[in-house]
């Protein structure tokens, strides 16, 4: 069964922040206010995004407990837990 996801932010920018090790030296409050999506462990930075994206089941199960109390967002995977 395909899904296809609404559109909910037509014509809005959307920033979107990867989970590299790299994106800790970003000052990443400078996108409070716009559209943002996190993947990985890129919440634990900006955990004030709109959704968390993750594929890896094994990363969920590590990150989950911790996720589910500091990330407000919607979570989105492709990968069921």
């Amino acid at each position: 069964m395909l899904w296809s996801i609404p559109r909910e932010w037509h014509g809005e920018t959307v920033f979107i922040v990867a989970g590299g090790p790299s994106v800790s030296s970003v000052d990443l409050n400078r996108l409070r206010g716009h559209r943002v999506v996190v993947v990985n462990s890129s919440y634990l930075i900006a955990q004030w995004a709109d959704f968390l994206v993750f594929t890896d089941r094994r990363w969920w199960m590590e990150h989950r407990r911790r996720a589910e109390i500091i990330f407000k967002g919607r979570v989105l995977t492709l990968n069921p837990p």
